[in-house]
């Protein structure tokens, strides 16, 4: 697989995750809090990382240093997030059932509450950092960097649980998709000269 192939790959993983986000308010309406949910949650955030990684390295020249410095301030909020997500949605509940004392009047026990709301101040500003380092390059994409940007705050409008997935997604999928299909346009062309 040459490194071109595996950008691609990762961009459509991403996008793969991006689509599974989507539907998160779907999910949560259907069945709210229970573990499947927190299953596609966690499945859509590793597969988005990766895609987030893909994007990054087919643009890393024009991404810079700052946009370095944006993937892996965005490495760390998604291992923040994947990490909050499975302590909220696998450990919290184990932790009620058996030993109802330890979440009194907080989120989580020490070391865990602090992890967790770690993960609500870095995820955020990671992809802040990651949207505006897609804002100031000179990719085509660029303005819906800019987008990117406000996107892990739209659960502050109504309605936001629900919108911000879809929105998150639809800015995330316009600037993978361009990824994906340059590769196929590479190939179509590379089997036309060589079919000729």
């Amino acid at each position: 697989m040459t490194v071109q192939k595996g950008i691609s790959a990762f961009s459509f993983i991403g996008i793969c995750g991006a689509i599974l986000f989507a539907t998160l308010p779907l999910w949560f309406a259907l069945w709210p809090e229970t573990l499947g949910v927190t299953a596609v949650d966690l499945t859509a955030h590793i597969l988005i990382l990766m895609g987030m990684l893909g994007i990054y390295f087919n643009h890393a020249d024009k991404l810079g240093k700052f946009g370095f410095i944006a993937v892996v301030g965005v490495v760390i909020g998604f291992v923040f997030q994947i990490f909050m997500k499975a302590a909220s949605g696998f450990i919290k509940p184990v932790l009620l059932e058996y030993v109802p004392q330890t979440l009194e009047n907080q989120i989580a026990p020490s070391p865990l509450g602090e992890v967790i709301m770690a993960a609500f101040i870095i995820f955020p500003l990671s992809i802040v950092l990651f949207g505006l380092a897609i804002g100031l390059s000179k990719i085509p994409q660029r303005k819906l960097g800019f987008l990117l940007m406000v996107s892990p705050f739209g659960f502050v409008i109504p309605f936001g649980i629900f919108i911000s997935p879809i929105l998150f997604a639809f800015i995330f999928i316009s600037i993978a998709y361009p990824i994906v299909k340059g590769r196929k346009e590479q190939q179509t062309a590379r089997q036309l000269v060589n079919g000729s």
